[in-house]
């Protein structure tokens, strides 16, 4: 990292602490590699999170020395978090200056990074999608297979909004996964917590109502529907039970309209 790359980070830092809303972020990336910081107007630290080798393929993991850099610094693992982290002080120049060194030095000796480093500041408040109802309705549903258990689950699904990745800002179709059969499979999130479990680094989304989501979905013909795949509770709905939704919700709204 050159010079004023160096003071451009010292700068997206303090902005961390002293601009922004209650969530803001910065990305440092170079490829596979990512380091995440966290933090919050006021606030006097910020948090730090380094990808994880289950996040990173065959040929990018980190060898065991190269983890132990890591664990060195502080990093460690928690299960609400894709990556390992840890929390510092940065409300003033000379420790933001030190964690730059740091980050610089991540991506180097640990990370083993030769390529450009890019950094993505991002600030504002956190995503307020939450769902409540339907991660109950998910969890009450793998527990019990009952009918009215299921009622419910549709119920809350119907009503949802959700984060839908797509391939790039500015675009609204919702990105295919994997496929099945040849067919395409899409993801859906409950939360922004979820969809960072499902992929940490900088990922496009839009905001999708469960009407809007379904339409859009049965007209690029999926396969199936996965909801927070990787998440702590999640589920999938095949192309049969996508269309059951899309009738329901379509009947409800004729209904009002009456």
């Amino acid at each position: 990292m050159d010079p004023t790359q160096r003071q451009e980070l010292a700068r997206h830092l303090a902005c961390l602490v002293e601009d922004g809303g209650d969530h803001n972020q910065l990305y440092v990336t170079a490829g596979a590699y990512y380091v995440l910081i966290t933090g919050r107007k006021g606030a006097t630290a910020v948090e730090l999170e380094a990808v994880d080798n289950a996040y990173l393929s065959r040929g990018d993991q980190l060898t065991e020395g190269r983890a132990a850099i890591l664990r060195e610094r502080g990093y460690l693992r928690s299960g609400k978090r894709p990556g390992v982290f840890r929390t510092a002080v940065a409300s003033e120049p000379l420790e933001r200056a030190a964690l730059v060194e740091e980050i610089v030095d991540i991506f180097a000796r640990a990370f083993g990074v030769r390529a450009p480093i890019a950094l993505t500041l991002t600030l504002g408040d956190g995503d307020s999608v939450r769902n409540v109802e339907l991660v109950r309705s998910m969890k009450l549903a793998a527990r019990d297979r009952d009918m009215s258990t299921r009622t419910r689950l549709y119920r809350a699904l119907a009503a949802a909004e959700f984060l839908v990745p797509v391939e790039r800002e500015g675009d609204d179709a919702p990105k295919v996964v994997e496929t099945l059969a040849g067919a395409p499979v899409f993801a859906c999130f409950s939360d922004h917590r979820s969809l960072r479990r499902w992929e940490p680094r900088p990922c496009a989304y839009v905001h999708l109502e469960a009407a809007e989501l379904f339409a859009a979905t049965l007209e690029l013909q999926l396969a199936a529907l996965l909801i927070n795949p990787r998440g702590d509770v999640g589920g999938q709905l095949y192309r049969h039970e996508v269309e059951m939704l899309d009738a329901a919700i379509r009947r409800l709204r004729a209904r009002g309209q009456n």
